[in-house]
């Protein structure tokens, strides 16, 4: 401790000041507009990682720091919602499954691990009937991505979660975690997304990249250890259906100039509001 206050240490971090400032400016103008504040939302986080290396280049916990000092971006624990969906489509292909498959979009009661009756609702509690599994993502039908869930077994989607980088969070493997009902931390969600992004190549997220003594000697250096998490052709064929959600599912408000893929994902009661996407930087 004695050493980090009185040392002349230089700590060199992977914040990219620009990304940081753009992103706070944004999240407080939103919070501050008239429909958050209607709707009663207060606090919002963020995290941006590069996606070739983990390094994070903006996190924002919260709106205010000097009000709370509590960072949601890593120590809150939330519901993701249909932002969970990736890894129940990911299960899928890796079974055998392709964004073309068909699957039917229709009433659906299960049996749950107590033997109580399970019948999830779609949003707009309607039913398309055949649509394929590139189409259920893009509209996030809840019954399809249950059933799916339910046929490749819900161990396998919680497997494939924290092979993605979910090390942390708490994904019980019941067939309700096709909606998102384990709790996951926003950074660890971005983290997974990034693994995608990444061709499947994992890579934990930091954010120290350098540390020197008053001398200039190195102390610290950050030294990057991607791991083969998942193979490269199901990464491709995900950021495929992915990609499909932000042109023309439930994520076009994230449409930009660039190349992006990424899903919504909203909780009971539309208590949290998700989004996590790429771009192949970012």
């Amino acid at each position: 401790q004695r050493k980090l206050f009185f040392g002349g240490l230089r700590i060199y971090t992977t914040l990219d000041t620009e990304a940081q400032t753009v992103a706070e400016d944004k999240l407080r103008e939103y919070m501050l507009s008239d429909a958050f504040q209607k709707a009663k939302i207060s606090q919002g986080a963020f995290v941006l990682i590069d996606v070739e290396t983990g390094a994070l280049k903006s996190m924002i916990g919260g709106v205010d720091f000097e009000d709370n000092e509590f960072n949601r971006a890593w120590q809150a624990k939330r519901q993701p919602g249909s932002a969970v969906k990736p890894f129940v489509s990911l299960a899928a292909l890796d079974a055998g499954y392709s964004p073309g498959s068909l699957v039917i979009d229709e009433p659906l009661t299960l049996q749950d691990a107590l033997g109580r009756d399970y019948s999830p609702q779609n949003y707009d509690h309607k039913y398309l009937g055949i649509i394929t599994m590139k189409k259920a993502l893009e509209l996030s039908r809840n019954v399809v991505a249950v059933k799916t869930c339910d046929l490749v077994t819900p161990e396998k989607v919680v497997d494939w979660a924290k092979d993605l980088g979910i090390h942390h969070g708490d994904l019980v493997p019941v067939i309700s975690i096709a909606l998102g009902t384990g709790v996951v931390s926003v950074l660890e969600m971005t983290t997974a997304y990034a693994t995608i992004a990444n061709d499947g190549m994992y890579n934990k997220p930091y954010a120290i990249r350098l540390i020197t003594d008053s001398n200039g000697q190195i102390i610290y250096q950050h030294k990057n250890s991607e791991i083969r998490a998942a193979p490269k052709n199901l990464m491709r064929i995900l950021t495929y259906m992915l990609r499909g959600v932000v042109l023309q599912g439930t994520g076009t408000r994230a449409r930009i100039k660039h190349d992006c893929a990424g899903k919504t994902g909203t909780t009971s009661d539309y208590k949290d509001a998700w989004f996590v996407g790429y771009t192949p930087e970012y």
